[in-house]
């Protein structure tokens, strides 16, 4: 027992990635448009071709730094962040280390370059990265969509800056033929359809396309496929145990009206490829046809637990509540 615990303890210890392989200061780079002196604590720091280097200790609370010129004095305060080497220890014995590294402050980490507008009086900075695709075209691509539930589809998205704090992104899906669990089948829905979205974002520390962000989008579907379903002539919403059911193919045709509220943050993993993670809640509105019923006046069975096919197939024009949740893989051109 001693023996198996003292083996789980070096396990332990030698996966804690930011513990090992981090110094406990860092280094940042602070570059202006203009001539400036940095201050940091009280060491005023010397200033070359406008770039000053500064070594400073990791820690959780940010940075407070005081940039001047002739003109301007600015008082930055720079955010830490999780270090590279911290997010490491999810690929080592299921991120056993994140425990040893949790109150660690080698942890954490600064941006590697910041940039100041000296021309600007407010206390705002922004990363290089950040600066150098600023109201560049981001192509995404939404990998979940392959395989979802409900309309699968092969998605892709652009994102365009417009300003500091607001950008612009449309989006086109193609709708699979069949679903991932219509694999191996013999009835195949034959899905034929599309997807059209246009959103509206706000970056909320204004430098766009970096952070979180609140977006607003519309979205608009239409798509026609066929599909197996039980039928009763029972016309409530939940069905008596005992009613008598009987299946039949049939066709569905739906449009939806998509209205959501969003908030999301994307961040870039590396120079031009970033992660943009989102949810949200809004308003659906739906108009579904069925079409080659045996019954036309039948309605579609639900038993009394939740029903998906139910929900989603209910014939008829009405309204629904949306909740996207997804993850967008996207690239700087």
């Amino acid at each position: 027992m001693k023996i198996q615990l003292l083996y789980f303890i070096i396990i332990l210890t030698c996966s804690s990635c930011a513990t090992l392989l981090n110094k406990k200061n860092t280094q940042l780079e602070i570059i202006t448009n203009s001539p400036a002196t940095v201050v940091l604590g009280k060491d005023t720091l010397k200033n070359i071709n406008n770039i000053t280097y500064l070594d400073v200790l990791r820690q959780e609370k940010p940075l407070s730094i005081a940039v001047f010129n002739d003109s301007i004095v600015k008082k930055v305060t720079i955010d830490s962040k999780n270090s590279f080497a911290y997010w490491a220890n999810l690929g080592f014995y299921s991120g056993l280390g994140m425990l040893v590294d949790r109150n660690n402050p080698k942890r954490y980490t600064y941006p590697k370059t910041v940039y100041l507008d000296m021309e600007n009086g407010d206390n705002s900075y922004t990363t290089l990265s950040n600066k150098g695709i600023k109201n560049k075209l981001i192509l995404k691509f939404t990998p979940l969509k392959l395989i979802g539930a409900n309309n699968p589809g092969l998605e892709l998205s652009a994102e365009k800056g417009m300003g500091n704090r607001f950008t612009s992104q449309i989006m086109a899906s193609y709708l699979l033929p069949v679903r991932f669990t219509d694999i191996g089948n013999d009835f195949q829905p034959n899905i034929k359809g599309y997807r059209l979205a246009i959103e509206e974002r706000m970056y909320l520390k204004k430098f766009a396309p970096v952070g979180s962000y609140l977006g607003f989008e519309f979205n608009y579907m239409k798509n026609k496929f066929q599909d197996i379903v039980e039928y009763s002539s029972y016309s409530g919403y939940f069905f008596p145990m005992s009613h008598k059911t009987y299946s039949d193919s049939l066709g569905i045709t739906k449009q939806t009206y998509s209205f959501t509220l969003k908030f999301g943050h994307q961040f870039f993993v590396k120079k031009g490829i970033s992660l943009d993670l989102f949810t949200g809640f809004g308003l659906r509105y739906k108009d579904v046809r069925h079409f080659n019923l045996s019954h036309p006046k039948e309605e579609i069975f639900m038993s009394n637990d939740p029903d998906i096919l139910y929900i989603g197939n209910k014939r008829g024009k009405y309204w629904t509540i949306n909740v996207p949740l997804s993850l967008r893989i996207g690239w700087v051109i």
